[in-house]
């Protein structure tokens, strides 16, 4: 696995201090000595999701159980020495990510109604609840897990995944400055996408990238984003990012991060913002022929 640092913040949104809400995002890592993977949730703030925060914490915990396997599952894919057709392998990668969001999909949705099995709504929740019980529970779900050099993001929701670019790899989609921004979308009527839908699965998306194609990433709720009056603004951060821990390293990052993320807030969206940083610190030394 390539070197790499990074840094992650969790922060309550402005408005939710104010209003004495929870942070109704949650995060959760996990690593291997060959494989990292960070998994991000942003539960709902509609008045209706009383249990998002609930919602957002089983995401990140049942994502995070699939990595073991998700591990095992590409690093017997990427031995394979059959799969050295580009669109083959890109595609089988997709296929087990794909696979990956099923689970995820069915076993969230399960814990939802355990949950509520052994903590019944009260009486006052069922007066704000939705018809769909679990729309009270809802939640996105995004993740990143790097692997033998390759970096798979999987998303269901609005979350953002921006990403600095080597300039010697540049794609057609890129913004500027050697930046990519990969946006969630979004459902009818500018509602997100959730783990609350019917067959929530199918809405989700998958990125696939070499690790020599990127100098670092972020991935984001769509707090940060929206805390941006223009998307330039939003594409600098990871810019400034990198060139602070060029400059003081990551242990600075790590320490101003929280009280970055919540000025940004107030002084923006008032959402609850979570964030993962990741900057890669060697060129990668092995991957698959195409």
């Amino acid at each position: 696995m390539p070197s790499f640092v990074y840094t992650m913040s969790s922060v309550k949104g402005y408005s939710h201090k104010i209003n004495n809400m929870p942070n109704q995002d949650a995060i959760k890592l996990v690593q291997s000595k060959d494989a990292l993977m960070i998994a991000i949730s942003d539960g709902h703030g509609a008045s209706y999701c009383v249990r998002s925060d609930i919602g957002a914490k089983m995401a990140v915990d049942i994502t995070c159980a699939q990595f073991k396997k998700l591990e095992a599952d590409l690093n017997k894919l990427l031995s394979n020495n059959v799969i050295d057709v580009k669109d083959n392998y890109y595609s089988s990668i997709e296929k087990l990510a794909r696979k990956n969001l099923l689970d995820i999909d069915k076993q969230w949705k399960s814990a939802v109604n355990s949950h509520i099995l052994n903590n019944p709504f009260t009486t006052e929740e069922m007066k704000i609840i939705d018809k769909n019980r679990l729309i009270a529970y809802g939640a996105t779900i995004m993740s990143v897990i790097v692997v033998h050099n390759i970096v798979i993001f999987f998303n269901i929701g609005d979350g953002t995944l921006l990403l600095a670019k080597n300039e010697n790899q540049k794609k057609d989609v890129l913004l500027n400055n050697d930046m990519e921004l990969v946006r969630g979308s979004s459902a009818i009527a500018n509602e997100t996408e959730s783990l609350s839908m019917n067959d929530a699965y199918k809405h989700g998306q998958v990125s696939i990238y070499q690790q020599k194609e990127l100098k670092a990433f972020m991935m984001s709720t769509d707090g940060y984003i929206n805390s941006f009056k223009h998307e330039e603004g939003f594409l600098k951060v990871l810019s400034d990012l990198i060139e602070i821990k060029k400059q003081n390293g990551i242990e600075l990052i790590s320490k101003d991060l929280p009280q970055w993320l919540e000025q940004t807030s107030e002084n923006g969206s008032g959402d609850d913002i979570t964030t993962f940083a990741l900057f890669f610190t060697d060129t990668a030394k092995k991957f698959p022929k195409f």
